[in-house]
């Protein structure tokens, strides 16, 4: 059967067999049940590009009429076995696995949703294709309460709560790279762009394993590592307001050895680009983080260790302030980059070797003019680093922002 779309592309659908119950012949013409089992469907775009593949259809729908519209339908039990969206420009698919939707409940299950990369972060950096890799994936995910009707009628997309057993995400960036310049949204930005409205009074996300890496013509790939830890997400709502705000937080443990809390409280003002954190993290080796400290800060850390740190900082209008209290011993850094050689050779000077609280203590300053073209996180990672450097170098090393 094929389905024509209004956007010029058109529905292939396959079914063995259609089963019709309650048919009314006067108008409008309606079914009082439609049940569908082992069908596909496959969609295809104006220009006869496929981009979405479902197989392993099972649909149990009531209350079926014509002319056809969304918000006509009643209720409804559907098992998918797979989806795949396929990628256009960019070589990224979709993955959804053993989809269960009862609208009577309101609740949808899946077993697994993966973003999928047709090239690895090497093929994607070589060929030039783009600065950031990206690979998800999020298993055991239940959605409750889903509001099936204002679902149909695509007026919002409202879940009264999210839970996933397993989510692992990994961001790759190649610094290096000149690419063809194209703004990053910021995540209330990117769930907006979605189209209706979404509302998600709770999430939680288990057994959590985020990675940040990066990648430079001189180093070496270097990941950092958010394992064994849990995500919650608290008063979702992408309607615009000026007072309430999205808070996210994690608990999870740094590079395998370190406490960590996070949180963010992400606006919902008309930008939608607007954030504020706060956090702490324990005791750290510092010297394990070198390649992004190099990236970051155009610096090495030869070694120290962070006894305790904890900040407050947020980005307005793409400038990232706040404040930083970093506690730790032993620093000893080496400055690279321009004018590194005077810097180095006045390294007694330049360099705070601990920071203790007392006389001396000394409280970071945090200022980061983000770019457009850059991730949240790198927004995020690159005020911490402005904290870390206003704490540990003299204002001989500093940009004049931090002195």
């Amino acid at each position: 059967l094929r389905v024509s779309r209004p956007d010029g592309g058109h529905y292939a659908i396959q079914a063995p067999e259609i089963e019709l119950e309650e048919l009314a012949l006067q108008k409008p013409v309606a079914f009082g049940r439609v049940r569908v089992e082992e069908a596909g469907v496959e969609r295809f775009g104006s220009d006869g590009r496929k981009d979405l593949v479902a197989e392993g259809i099972y649909l149990d729908q009531r209350r079926v009429q014509a002319p056809f519209s969304p918000e006509s339908l009643g209720p409804a039990d559907l098992r998918v076995r797979d989806i795949r969206i396929i990628g256009g420009e960019e070589p990224i698919d979709y993955h959804f696995y053993s989809l269960t939707y009862h609208s009577r409940v309101g609740e949808l299950t899946l077993d697994s949703l993966r973003r999928v990369n047709r090239l690895t972060a090497e093929e994607m950096f070589r060929q030039e294709v783009a600065k950031s890799w990206l690979q998800l994936q999020i298993d055991g995910l239940r959605l409750e309460g889903i509001h099936h009707e204002a679902l149909l009628s695509n007026r919002e997309v409202y879940i009264d709560s999210l839970s996933a057993k397993d989510f692992r995400v990994m961001v790759m960036e190649d610094l290096s790279l000149e690419v063809p310049a194209r703004e990053k949204p910021m995540p209330m930005e990117a769930l907006r762009r979605i189209g209706p409205r979404i509302v998600l009074p709770h999430a939680r996300f288990a057994s959590t394993d985020i990675a940040y890496g990066v990648v430079d013509s001189i180093l070496e790939p270097k990941t950092i590592h958010f394992n064994d830890g849990t995500v919650t997400i608290t008063g979702l709502d992408t309607e615009e307001s000026a007072t309430d705000s999205v808070v996210a937080a994690i608990d999870a443990t740094f590079e395998g050895t370190t406490p960590l809390h996070a949180e963010f409280h992400l606006s919902r003002g008309p930008s939608g680009r607007n954030y504020a954190a706060r956090g702490e993290l324990g005791e750290y080796d510092l010297s394990r983080v070198n390649p992004l400290m190099r990236v970051a800060a155009d610096a090495i850390v030869e070694e120290g260790v962070i006894e305790k740190l904890s900040y407050r900082s947020e980005m307005v209008n793409d400038t990232v302030t706040g404040e930083m209290s970093l506690l730790y011993r032993n620093l000893d850094l080496k400055v690279v980059g321009p004018g590194a050689w005077i810097k180095n050779l006045l390294s007694g000077v330049v360099l705070k070797g601990e920071n203790h609280r007392g006389e001396d203590f000394r409280q970071g300053q945090i200022f980061h003019v983000h770019v457009p073209e850059k991730s949240f996180f790198n927004s995020y990672w690159k005020g911490l680093v402005s904290g870390m450097k206003s704490t540990a170098l003299s204002d001989i090393a500093l940009p004049e922002e931090l002195d």
